[in-house]
C-alpha cells in the first residue's frame, strides 16, 4: 500500500492565526477506512463536543495515483473474476493479444475515470475547508473580542456578586439567628401546646368514659324505666278492668237493691194486708162478742138506763202506691190490685201493733214466694183465705 501524505490547512493556501488562550475539547478521531468523513464527525450524535476543526488528510501521492475507495475496488475486483469465470468456462478459447489490451485499456479508463471524480472531490474538500477555515477564524477573533470585553465586566460581575454574597451570607447568618430564635420559640411552643393537647385529649377521653358510663347507667334506666312503663300499663289496664268490673258490681248491687226494695216494699204490703184482715176478723170477733153480751145485758136488765157510748178511733189504710215486682206478669199484678182493694177497710189503731206483731209468727218466705209466684214452704198461722188465689 502507498504511505498516507498528510496536508495540513497552510498547504491549501488559507491564512491561519493564532490564540494560545483558547483550550477546545478533544478533537475527535478520524477513520481513515471512512472517505465520506469530515471535520471529525464520526456518527456519534451524543458526543457534540467532539465535533471541532481539524486539519484535512488526502490520500494521494500525486495526480496520476490517486487512492482508490474501496467501493470502485470491489466493482473492478468483481468485473475481473467475472471475466476469470468466463475463461474458465470457454477454456479452449484464447485470449488474444487485442483483448487483452482492450480490457486492461478499459480498466485504465475507468481508473482514470474513478482518479478524475476523486480528485474534483477533494478539490471541493479543499475549498470546503478553506471557507470553513476563514469563518472559523473570523469565529475566534469576535470570541477573542468578546472575552476581552467579557473579562472586565465578568471580574465587575464576579466583584459585585463576591460583596452581593457576603452581605446575604451576613443577611443569611442573621436570619439563622433569628430562626434558631423562632425555632427555639416554636419549640417551647410546641412542647407547651403538645402538653396541653395531650391533657385536653386525656381530659376528653376520662370525659367519654364518663359520659359512657352515663350513657350504659341511662341505658339500663331506661330499660328499668321501659319495663316499669310495661308494668304501669298492664296495671293501668287491670285498673280499668277492676273499674269496670266495679261498675259491673255496682250496677249488679243497684239491681240487687232495687229488687230487694222491691221485695221488701212488696212484703210490707203482704204484711200490712195480712195485719188488717186479722184486725178485721177480730174486730169482728170482739163485735160479735160485744153484741152477745150486750144483747145479754140487754136481756137481763129490762128497765135500765141507755149507757153513753164513747165512739172509737178508727183508721183507713189506702194503699196508693204499687210495688214493682221482679217480673212482668201483668195478671198477677191486676190479682194483687184486686186484693189491695177489697181489703181496704177501718181498722182500731189501738190494735194494730199488737196483730201485726201477732201475724208475723210465720216466715218471710210466704211473702217472698207470693211475689215471686213460688211454693210456699210455711202457712202462717190465721191466714187470710184470700192468700189462697195468690198460690201458683
Amino acid at each position: 500500500m502507498n504511505p498516507e501524505v498528510t496536508v495540513t490547512v497552510s498547504d491549501t493556501g488559507a491564512k491561519t492565526s493564532v490564540f494560545t488562550p483558547y483550550v477546545s475539547s478533544s478533537i475527535s478521531y478520524i477513520r481513515n477506512d471512512d472517505p465520506n468523513m469530515i471535520f471529525g464527525d464520526d456518527g456519534v450524535d451524543d458526543d457534540l463536543g467532539g465535533f471541532t476543526y481539524s486539519p484535512f488528510q488526502i490520500r494521494t501521492k500525486s495526480e496520476d495515483e490517486t487512492t482508490v475507495s474501496k467501493g470502485q475496488l470491489k466493482a473492478t475486483l468483481e468485473k475481473l473474476d467475472q471475466l476469470l469465470l468466463a475463461s474458465k468456462a470457454s477454456s479452449s478459447d484464447a485470449y488474444s493479444k487485442e483483448n487483452v489490451d482492450s480490457l486492461f485499456e478499459r480498466i485504465t479508463k475507468e481508473h482514470a475515470e474513478n482518479a478524475t471524480k476523486m480528485n474534483t472531490t477533494v478539490l471541493e474538500y479543499a475549498d470546503v475547508c478553506k471557507s470553513t477555515t476563514e469563518k472559523v477564524d473570523k469565529l475566534i477573533v469576535e470570541t477573542t473580542t468578546f472575552m476581552e470585553n467579557y473579562i472586565p465586566t465578568y471580574n465587575n460581575n464576579t466583584a459585585s456578586a463576591n460583596e452581593a454574597i457576603q452581605n446575604l451570607g451576613a443577611m443569611f447568618k442573621t436570619e439563622k439567628i433569628n430562626l434558631k430564635k423562632i425555632r427555639t420559640g416554636f419549640q417551647q411552643d410546641h412542647t407547651s401546646f403538645q402538653t396541653s393537647f395531650t391533657s385536653k385529649i386525656t381530659k376528653l377521653q376520662d370525659d367519654l368514659a364518663m359520659e359512657n358510663k352515663v350513657m350504659d347507667a341511662l341505658a339500663k334506666k331506661t330499660e328499668k324505666v321501659k319495663v316499669l312503663d310495661q308494668k304501669l300499663k298492664h296495671t293501668e289496664q287491670y285498673v280499668k278492668d277492676l273499674l269496670f268490673e266495679r261498675a259491673i258490681v255496682r250496677s249488679c248491687i243497684t239491681d240487687v237493691t232495687s229488687l230487694l226494695s222491691d221485695i221488701i216494699e212488696t212484703r210490707d204490703l203482704m204484711i200490712s194486708i195480712m195485719a188488717r184482715d186479722a184486725e178485721l176478723n177480730e174486730t169482728q170477733r170482739i163485735m160479735k162478742e160485744a153484741e152477745e153480751k150486750e144483747r145479754a145485758e140487754k136481756e137481763a136488765q129490762d128497765s135500765q138506763l141507755d149507757l153513753l157510748i164513747t165512739p172509737k178511733a178508727f183508721r183507713f189504710r189506702a194503699f196508693v202506691k204499687v210495688a214493682n215486682a221482679p217480673f212482668t206478669d201483668s195478671s198477677a199484678d191486676q190479682m194483687l190490685f184486686s186484693f189491695y182493694l177489697k181489703h181496704m177497710k177501718p181498722q182500731y189503731e189501738t190494735w194494730s201493733a199488737h196483730n201485726i206483731v201477732a201475724v208475723k209468727d210465720g216466715s218471710l218466705d210466704v211473702d217472698i214466694a207470693i211475689v215471686l209466684k213460688k211454693k210456699l214452704t210455711v202457712v202462717p198461722k190465721e191466714a187470710p183465705k184470700d192468700f189462697e188465689k195468690l198460690k201458683p
